[in-house]
């Protein structure tokens, strides 16, 4: 399937939180930002923010849609993949 997007890996810090009570030492020391690696198409790129779909239909509806503050984002990278060598799914009815 032909889609508009691009298919991307992002790679940002998310925040962290923490729950009950703790020294401020230990807060300090154990609650770090966090490092993920998310992938996506790319289904908007704005001023304060982008989005990522893990699903698009052909009627273009997206589903599981990630919103990162670019602030957040360290770098973006283009997904080459191939959709398969006959451009067909791998299992009958999936």
């Amino acid at each position: 399937m032909e889609t508009p997007y691009k298919m991307v890996t992002v790679h940002w810090k998310d925040a962290c939180s923490g729950l009950g009570w703790t020294t401020l030492e230990a807060a300090i020391e154990n609650m770090t930002l966090a490092d993920i690696e998310s992938v996506g198409w790319l289904i908007y790129e704005g001023p304060d923010r982008i989005m990522l779909s893990t699903s698009v239909d052909p009627q273009g509806k997206v589903a599981d849609v990630l919103s990162i503050p670019n602030t957040w984002i360290i770098n973006i990278k283009e997904v080459n993949y191939v959709e398969g060598l006959d451009g067909r799914r791998s299992k009958e009815g999936c």
